[in-house]
């Protein structure tokens, strides 16, 4: 309900989860101004939304859904805790809504609510799930992973992506710690109860999916990795391979030339894929974050199936963070690597912000300004399937940031795709001719049996009629000199007349010679 107190318009309290900061009493907004609530995108039309069975039982074929966003509340760090931050970020109870203090009340107050009113400034963004604390599994719940692994399966191109400052807990979420040995020997690890990251708990489903399911059993995987460092593509599997090119083709969409792709035939072969990826992708320190990624990574899975002909993919993007120079204090190549890290990400907020004004997206969208929006185009108002994983620290001295990375989400949210199944028209018109000639040799063979049998029974000799006494039939009874010269004897089978005529041969010899029937002078 909303009622009158001390001139301003008040929210009723919104309770907040155990083992976070009480929340206020109260939210509170100036009269006339527009309730943060209001903007909030509906859960309506949510396809992961918790009334909703999966994404593609929501939207119907060929019409238009959402991209889905996902906020992720890391917990305080060590440092944070030592300077005495105030986490100033919720989630509610529902699971779907994010709250966080307004900036300039926060400012004003610097982090302390107003005890003797009860009341602060909350602003509010809901979304398709917003879960805090450090715990990996809920996140791959959250996402509704597998079902966008299905989709994939299914041959659409899904993308999920990780977006938010440095620090922010990015990269923990799609990998996982930097301590984790994702080698070969640790693929058989159980990735339940562990502290494993989103892309090799989709992996270990994959590979889960294709070595059980009937349905998937003609499925390849192969899968390749690259980054984008200084507006640079590089191939992550191959390090000697920098500099690649990015094309653009109209059957296959943005494409990097010559990047390596991996056949993967098992779980391990996928992890030695990414652990080698990881490794070779670059990370700095600064004062901000101690393992800071100093470029965008994207891991790809391509899958063909066999038997439709349908090629879906995954893409598993881990974006660096954004920072400020004054913050991370760095300096020399460092600088360098955070001029360009900012400015494709702000290539990418212009995009997003184009993509969900519905005036805007009619016009020119500004996908060509960095390799980051060109490799994304399909994920972005394209005919793929996208969630956003939104990362942001519930630190209040990192409120300005969080607030740019929220308000990135709610614009993301708006952006409208049609995803569309993705078929190698080729691909399966050849796989159809293939079939098509196996069922021709196998019908001519099948031929080429039933024309030996015959061959090889007695020519004009039928056990049926050997029974039979050596009695002529009637219609070999007539005489030879009855029957016209030339003319055509009509019978319903030739073996009886055969037959009939071997067995009156020996009392007909005489006149059988003179009509010229068997040989001789007559023939």
């Amino acid at each position: 309900g909303v009622a009158e107190m001390g001139g301003r318009l008040v929210l009723l309290p919104t309770s907040v989860p155990n083992g976070m900061i009480s929340p206020p009493s109260a939210r509170a907004f100036a009269p006339g101004a527009e309730s943060p609530l209001s903007a909030a995108p509906s859960r309506s039309a949510s396809p992961y939304g918790h009334s909703r069975p999966g994404p593609s039982s929501s939207s119907p074929a060929g019409g238009s859904e959402s991209i889905q966003v996902v906020v992720r509340v890391r917990p305080l760090s060590h440092d944070e805790r030592a300077r005495g931050d105030v986490e100033c970020v919720y989630c509610a109870d529902d699971g779907c809504t994010v709250q966080w203090m307004d900036e300039g009340h926060a400012r004003g107050s610097r982090g302390v609510m107003d005890r003797s009113h009860g009341l602060t400034t909350l602003r509010s963004l809901t979304v398709d799930a917003c879960l805090a604390g450090s715990v990996q599994a809920p996140v791959f719940q959250a996402a509704r992973a597998g079902n966008l692994l299905m989709d994939a399966l299914s041959g659409y191109s899904v993308t999920i992506f990780a977006y938010g400052q440095t620090g922010s807990g990015k990269t923990f979420t799609m990998t996982g710690p930097d301590s984790i040995d994702y080698g070969r020997e640790a693929a058989a690890a159980s990735l339940d109860d562990g502290p494993h990251g989103l892309i090799p708990r989709v992996l270990s489903d994959l590979f889960e999916l294709t070595a059980h399911g009937r349905e998937h059993a003609g499925v390849t995987v192969s899968a390749s990795y690259l980054e984008i460092y200084n507006e640079q593509l590089n191939d992550l599997l191959n390090p000697a391979s920098v500099n690649l090119q990015l094309r653009h083709e109209a059957r296959l969409g943005p494409f990097v030339q010559n990047l390596l792709q991996v056949e993967c035939e098992s779980l391990g072969d996928a992890m030695a894929v990414l652990a080698e990826g990881t490794r070779n992708r670059k990370v700095s320190s600064h004062q901000l974050n101690k393992d800071s990624s100093r470029s965008h990574c994207l891991m790809t899975l391509h899958l063909k199936d066999a038997n439709t002909g349908c090629t879906g993919r995954i893409s598993l993007v881990d974006l660096a963070g954004s920072e400020r120079l004054k913050d991370s204090c760095s300096e020399g190549a460092m600088a360098s690597e955070t001029g360009h890290i900012n400015r494709s990400l702000f290539a990418l907020g212009n995009v997003i912000s184009s993509l969900s004004d519905a005036r805007r997206r009619q016009g020119h969208i500004p996908y060509r300004d960095s390799k980051l929006t060109k490799l994304l185009m399909d994920s972005l108002g394209g005919d793929g399937r996208t969630l956003m994983l939104a990362c942001v620290s519930p630190s209040l001295h990192m409120l300005e940031e969080t607030a740019n990375t929220l308000l990135f989400a709610s614009r993301a949210k708006n952006i409208q795709n049609r995803p569309t199944v993705q078929v190698d028209a080729q691909g399966l018109q050849l796989q159809q001719l293939q079939a098509s000639m196996r069922a021709l040799q196998e019908e001519n063979a099948d031929l080429g049996r039933r024309l030996a049998a015959a061959s090889a029974a007695p020519r004009g000799f039928s056990s049926e009629h050997a029974a039979r006494p050596s009695e002529p039939s009637p219609e070999s009874a007539a005489p030879a000199s009855d029957e016209a010269p030339g003319a055509v004897v009509a019978v319903e089978s030739a073996a009886p007349f055969a037959a009939a005529w071997a067995g009156t041969s020996s009392s007909r010899g005489d006149a059988g010679r003179g009509a010229g029937i068997g040989g001789g002078a007559g023939g």
